[in-house]
């Protein structure tokens, strides 16, 4: 595909809120990080029926991403912006992933209907965070030994504790038991159970288990101070994993 964007060393803001002051991102290698996201697409397309719902997820939130993206280059605000998609190539993508994202569905349908009902709400649709840009603060990094042990099944139940979809009788969603949360905000972890770790209130903020402090019990906790904490541990991690 013929891709026509002018990309320049310039900062776009990203992500529309109504609570945030529009943040800025860098995409000087925009074009590039694009054209490589179109050949893992055209990979997953190949073998969409055998995706599985990580997988789902993960496109879900590249698409959120591109469809952020598309309401800036869209909106009667940018138009001073030097960055332009006249192809269309951001909607495509982002239309190409809802189609590998059904298939896929459908096949998980019949063949893991159960898990697949527990994770819907984050699976069917596309996922858009709000971005925040902050630096890196040093004084979070945690010194010392830090462990990467990780449950899946005990994770899969906490975020399931999130979306209201455990099996227990009139689950509801955002209200946390204590285990669930010791377990998301334990310091000193490292790799993945770290990344589950932001990833855990990353969903509990696109939810509305944050702001609606009717009917969260995690709404009153301190999300600014952990994002900066597992932020700026994850940076740590990649630099030591180098």
């Amino acid at each position: 595909m013929n891709i026509r964007l002018l990309i320049f060393s310039i900062f776009i803001p990203i992500v529309t809120s109504s609570t945030l002051s529009s943040p800025e991102l860098n995409i000087k290698y925009g074009g590039l990080a694009l054209n490589a996201l179109e050949r893992l697409l055209n990979f997953f397309e190949s073998d969409a029926k055998d995706l599985n719902l990580d997988g789902v997820y993960g496109l879900r939130i590249a698409q959120g991403q591109l469809n952020s993206l598309n309401e800036i280059l869209t909106s009667s605000s940018h138009e001073n912006q030097r960055f332009t998609d006249k192809n269309h190539y951001i909607q495509s993508l982002s239309i190409e992933i809802e189609r590998i994202a059904n298939r896929s569905l459908i096949a998980l349908a019949k063949t893991a209907s159960s898990y697949l009902q527990r994770f819907l709400l984050v699976a069917s649709k596309p996922f858009q965070a709000d971005y925040d840009v902050r630096k890196i603060k040093k004084k979070f990094f945690e010194k010392g030994s830090r462990t990467a042990k990780f449950d899946e099944d005990e994770s899969d139940g906490c975020f399931a504790e999130l979306l209201g979809s455990t099996d227990r009788p009139n689950a509801t969603k955002c209200l946390i038991t204590q285990p669930c949360w010791s377990m998301m905000t334990t310091s000193m972890t490292k790799d993945y159970r770290l990344t589950h770790q932001l990833l855990w209130f990353l969903v509990a903020k696109s939810i509305g288990c944050i702001d609606n402090r009717a009917a969260s019990n995690v709404s009153n906790k301190n999300l600014k101070y952990l994002e900066d904490q597992y932020c700026s541990n994850i940076y740590l991690d990649a630099q030591l994993n180098i």
